[in-house]
Parts: C-alpha cells; sequence; structure tokens
C-alpha cells in the first residue's frame, strides 16, 4: 500500500485577479486526487484479478457482439437491478456470490480502469 505524505494547500489571495493561479492550483488537486490509491475493499471470496477481466475477448467475440448489439443487455431489459447486475458480471466473466456488491464493486473497477487507460492513450 503506498505511503501518502501530507500536503500543504495553500489558498489565494484575491484569486479573482489571478486566474492562471487558480486554474494552476485546481490542476495540483486533481494531481493530488489521481495520486490517491483506489479505495480497497476486502472480498469474501475469490474473485479474479481487474487485468483478468480486462484481457482483449478473442476476435469472434468482438465480431459477433458488433454484428449483434442485441445481445448485449441495455436498460430496456425488464429486470431487477440485481439481476440486471448479475447478467453484465456474467458476460464479464465475473463471478456472482452472494454478496452482489462485490462483484458490482469489481465490475465498476474494472470498467474505470479501462476509462483511465482509454484516457492515457
Amino acid at each position: 500500500q503506498a505511503k501518502l505524505q501530507p500536503r500543504t494547500i495553500r489558498s489565494i489571495e484575491g484569486a479573482d485577479k489571478y486566474p492562471n493561479k487558480v486554474t494552476a492550483w485546481i490542476n495540483k488537486i486533481e494531481k493530488v486526487h489521481r495520486s490517491k490509491p483506489p479505495p480497497h475493499i476486502q472480498y469474501t471470496r475469490p474473485m479474479p484479478d481487474i487485468d483478468q477481466i480486462m484481457e482483449v475477448w478473442p476476435p469472434e467475440m468482438e465480431e459477433l457482439l458488433r454484428s449483434c448489439p442485441e445481445l448485449i443487455p441495455d436498460a430496456s431489459l425488464d429486470v431487477s437491478v440485481a439481476d440486471y447486475v448479475r447478467i453484465c458480471c456474467s458476460i464479464l466473466d465475473i463471478p456472482v456470490y452472494d454478496n452482489i456488491v462485490h462483484s458490482l464493486h469489481l465490475m465498476l473497477s474494472a470498467y474505470h480502469a479501462l476509462q483511465e487507460s482509454n484516457q492515457n492513450r
């Protein structure tokens, strides 16, 4: 686990007169927030690593999903939120045990990691 060092955050007197300083301050704060480690959750059952979930699908699977988008469940599916999470996790090979929150957390963590990797390209 990363050791976070305390940082001093200063204010800008007369901020309305120094928009460049305000922008630089906002950028520094955003950098601090990006450097924070993600929240950690202790799963009660074995879960796959995010890297496993983010592995590239076989080309046949990607082609099938591209040619038949109706295979991907959307919000119009008439099921409960819990069942919708189970369906989505099943598609992504994320196990669903008694605590669906753990599965949902892993799915959303993988989504976040994917978004981050796409932003860094």
